[in-house]
């Protein structure tokens, strides 16, 4: 028991069991302990024994060796330890780690690699490098692999293998860069293969080509002039108008210094470029520039700095856009404005004297013309009324002709005086109530003519915007032609409404009446031209021509639909009032 005292628990009872039974059955034991020194300090031992026995074959005496192990064992636990070290450095790392062998048999396969070949340890250890690798891409780098067989010794050899493809267990190919090295283990060579997924990297680098393509393309192809500096103002890019306007004949800028292409640069652009290296953004959108052959130009330009990866300013972009022929153009549009207003002037002068001699040809018509008619005409019945009985019959109906051709004449000139009024005067714009001024104008027509059954229907709540003098003598003209023009129908009915034509509000005046021939339309709106006979329907030939008139100076148009026998409607459109103007005059 003095003995017990110097072993670990675990130790002793091992020991003693090992003794137990080379006592008991005669076999030799070798077994591992843990001591305890007297200074406190543990050492290994390896305790060796074996049976003596007698005669009869009795055991009778153990004998046996004990070894101090400790620095064996300390090496045994520091290999452990290194090898679980080196198990979680595999486990865990972010490459796919691949051991093989000579034959390219795989031996060690960590969880990275599964994760990118979609493929178990089990599964590939023991397997071909090949079923990971496609041939036409291991081939090209068999030599390479080779080579580290060539070397005895057991140091580790690193290279290369570059960008190839690997396949994953799903028969997809990636891209993947590759890295070798070798190690010898009791005179076998075993190789390991590190393997880096770059699929996110060549993706990434994919679409920053794109990028800048596009850029570039974008940065030559657009329609101002664009470069970019760095801190010394020598050229990182330029687009294609910049090499045009100010390469000075070179094909590419980069590299070259700003102001050793252009020497003879204003120092108050160097200024403002260096405004723009301490941050400052810059521009101008009208600004005069005088080139070196003498030649003026006008410029919109910026200037604004732009950051690195790190934040700091690492240059400026300079665009520029040459605006002369807009300015040119502006100019232009100046003078001809100024021709323009003067031309204006010019035919309003001119308008106003031709005004001044219509009203003195109004004037002469109206005073100078009428006496010498008021005075045939009533010359004419003079002679019939006092000297009718002396007179033969053929003398008489001459006189009743003259007669009848003085007032002819009377109402022609007033129809000129009511046509040259028309669209003359200020427009005083309105909202006309259209349904209120045509029943009215309709209850007159039936008072003075009452003998007439008519069918009258008037939409309610029309409204127009213009000059309610004006729009008064269109309705009173439509209004007086529809009455004239069924005079001759056995029920005949007039129907003002309204109708909405292609986002156009159309005021219409419709009529079961005579009608007309589309085919003389043109004819419709001609002062003095008429469709019809003077013993079938009375008239000048003044009333639409003066209604066509009024629209036009309304800035409106008219229109006229009709068949012979089977009546007419004129619709006209009015210019609608400003919403607000509406609201203002609804208000008042």
């Amino acid at each position: 028991m003095e003995v017990q005292q110097y072993f670990s628990q675990e130790s002793w009872t091992r020991l003693a069991a090992e003794v137990e039974k080379c006592l008991a059955k005669g076999d030799s034991y070798q077994c591992d302990a843990e001591v305890s020194r007297p200074d406190g300090t543990h050492r290994w031992i390896v305790a060796r024994g074996e049976a003596v026995r007698d005669a009869d074959g009795n055991v009778i005496i153990l004998h046996g060796t004990v070894q101090d192990i400790t620095e064996r064992k300390r090496a045994e636990q520091a290999l452990r330890e290194s090898e679980e070290q080196l198990a979680g450095i595999v486990n865990s790392a972010m490459d796919a780690l691949i051991t093989i062998d000579e034959q390219q048999r795989i031996r060690l396969f960590n969880p990275a690699a599964g994760q990118m070949f979609g493929l178990s340890a089990a599964e590939a250890i023991g397997q071909h490098l090949g079923r990971l690798i496609p041939k036409r891409f291991r081939h090209a780098h068999e030599d390479h692999i080779r080579n580290f067989g060539l070397t005895s010794t057991t140091s580790r050899r690193m290279g290369e293998l570059g960008e190839i493809s690997g396949l994953r267990n799903n028969g997809e190919e990636f891209p993947i860069e590759a890295s070798i090295s070798q190690v010898s283990i009791n005179g076998g060579k075993l190789f390991t293969v590190i393997l880096r997924d770059i699929t996110e990297r060549k993706q990434s680098e994919e679409g920053i080509r794109k990028s800048q393509a596009q850029l570039n393309t974008f940065i030559q192809h657009a329609p101002i002039s664009i470069a970019m500096f760095d801190r010394n103002m020598n050229y990182l890019a330029t687009s294609g108008r910049f090499l045009l306007e100010y390469g000075r004949g070179y094909t590419d800028l980069t590299g070259r210094n700003h102001y050793q292409v252009n020497p003879d640069m204003p120092i108050e652009w160097k200024q403002i470029h260096q405004q723009g290296l301490a941050g400052a953004t810059l521009e101008n959108d009208e600004d005069l520039w005088l080139q070196a052959d003498g030649s003026k130009h006008w410029l919109r330009w910026a200037v604004l700095p732009w950051t690195n990866e790190k934040g700091a300013i690492g240059g400026i972009i300079i665009s520029t856009e040459d605006i002369t022929d807009r300015k040119l153009a502006e100019e232009e549009i100046r003078r001809l404005n100024a021709n323009l207003e003067q031309l204006v002037a010019e035919r309003t002068a001119e308008l106003t004297a031709a005004n001044r001699e219509l009203d003195a040809f109004a004037y002469a018509v109206s005073h100078d013309l009428r006496a010498p008619l008021r005075a045939m005409c009533g010359f004419s019945q003079a002679l019939i009324e006092d000297y009718g009985e002396g007179l033969c019959a053929e003398a008489i109906i001459y006189l009743e002709q003259i007669d009848l051709a003085g007032r002819k004449m009377s109402e022609l000139i007033d129809g000129l005086l009511t046509l040259s009024r028309s669209t003359r005067g200020e427009l005083h714009l309105d909202i006309v109530d259209l349904s209120n001024l045509s029943e009215r104008l309709l209850a007159e027509l039936m008072q003075n003519d009452p003998g007439r059954q008519m069918v009258v229907q008037v939409t309610p709540g029309l409204q127009v915007h213009g000059d309610a003098r004006m729009i008064e003598v269109i309705m009173r003209n439509l209004l007086d032609n529809a009455w004239k023009y069924t005079v001759h129908t056995a029920v005949p009915s007039i129907r003002v409404y309204s109708e909405e034509q292609n986002g156009e509000r159309r005021f219409c005046v419709a009529d079961n009446g005579a009608g007309f021939d589309m085919a003389h339309t043109d004819k419709m709106f001609q002062p003095f031209q008429r469709l019809h006979r003077q013993d079938e329907f009375p008239g000048i030939g003044i009333g639409l021509a003066t209604v066509q008139r009024i629209v036009h100076r309304h800035g409106g148009n008219i229109e006229a639909h009709g068949k012979p026998g089977k009546g007419a409607v004129f619709c006209f459109a009015l210019p609608d009032m400003p919403a607000d103007a509406m609201q203002a005059e609804n208000e008042a």
